[in-house]
């Protein structure tokens, strides 16, 4: 059913999996794009919903958007979107990962987007506890549907076993004491199965892991649920508890490995801890060292 309003056109469409999606579908002059609400049939995808209390509730999805990062900048400059908004893509051309490495994700087979949230509470030298507690909610919505060891890899790349599936991107908006917004982009990699050579040694999927194709609207319900999950126990200030969990999922924590310096060098460290500021300690020949990131390459 299909009722014009002005320049707007509402849909009704029922899909396969009995789910009924409103579409509020907007003339764009450079994107395909939908502002949607979904209400599930299904009781076990309607949990996630019903449990969100903000992220998630309200999503922009585009068909094709070179990045969901760099919308969000645009779009908050211009409006006032509420916490918790999602601008999501079927196709992101122009993803980026920590200090401009290149994300790469085919069309339709997997999750990316962004999510607008606005941690005023937190002081920005505090703002590595929001990269702490986004990553974990990533880590734990991985967790949730395999039955592998999941990984947080310094800073917020999420690993299975020794192979990437999730990369995280945080652009905060820091104005004297406080932090007006966060931006954090999301890439997860759900249904793809080639990475190219040099990407099938180091990358991985839902698919590959589990060996079965995923749904990635509901995926994408409980992602959301998770990482609303994790922002609200920073809220809370429970700091520790974000600290200690993080710590015990860490990549290689306490585990002699080979490391190398923008220099070319490499030398052999064990990963003691992370700094207050969200700097690796790494101990070499007794020595604690500290280092940003790309300031040391994992081998």
């Amino acid at each position: 059913m299909i009722i014009n309003r002005g320049f707007l056109t509402l849909k009704y469409k029922m899909n396969f999996i009995g789910k009924v999606h409103f579409l509020n579908k907007i003339n764009d002059n450079r994107f395909a794009k939908y502002s949607y609400f979904t209400i599930y049939k299904n009781q076990n995808q309607l949990i996630f919903n019903k449990k969100t209390l903000f992220v998630g509730k309200i999503i922009h999805h585009f068909e094709h958007l070179p990045s969901t990062n760099a919308y969000c900048t645009d779009f908050i400059t211009k409006n006032k979107p509420s916490e918790g908004t999602v601008i999501s893509a079927s196709n992101q051309t122009a993803g980026r990962g920590q200090h401009g490495s290149i994300w790469e994700s085919r069309a339709n087979q997997n999750l990316t987007l962004s999510i607008i949230l606005y941690p005023t509470f937190l002081l920005p030298k505090h703002q590595f506890w929001l990269s702490q507690s986004v990553a974990l909610g990533v880590r734990d919505f991985i967790a949730a549907n395999i039955d592998k060891k999941v990984w947080i890899k310094w800073a917020n790349d999420v690993y299975i076993g020794n192979k990437k599936v999730a990369g995280i991107l945080i652009q905060n908006a820091i104005s004297g004491s406080s932090i007006n917004n966060s931006i954090i982009g999301i890439g997860i990699n759900i249904n793809q199965s080639e990475f190219g050579f040099e990407g099938n040694q180091r990358a991985t999927s839902l698919l590959l892991a589990t060996q079965k194709l995923q749904n990635l609207d509901s995926l994408r319900q409980e992602l959301f649920w998770h990482i609303e999950t994790r922002y609200l126990q920073l809220k809370r200030n429970d700091i520790h508890k974000i600290q200690s969990d993080y710590m015990d999922v860490l990549y290689q924590y306490k585990e002699r490995k080979e490391y190398e310096l923008p220099t070319g060098e490499r030398f052999m460290g064990t990963i003691e801890g992370i700094a207050p500021n969200g700097q690796l300690v790494i101990k070499r020949n007794g020595v604690l060292l500290k280092f940003n990131i790309k300031e040391v390459r994992f081998l």
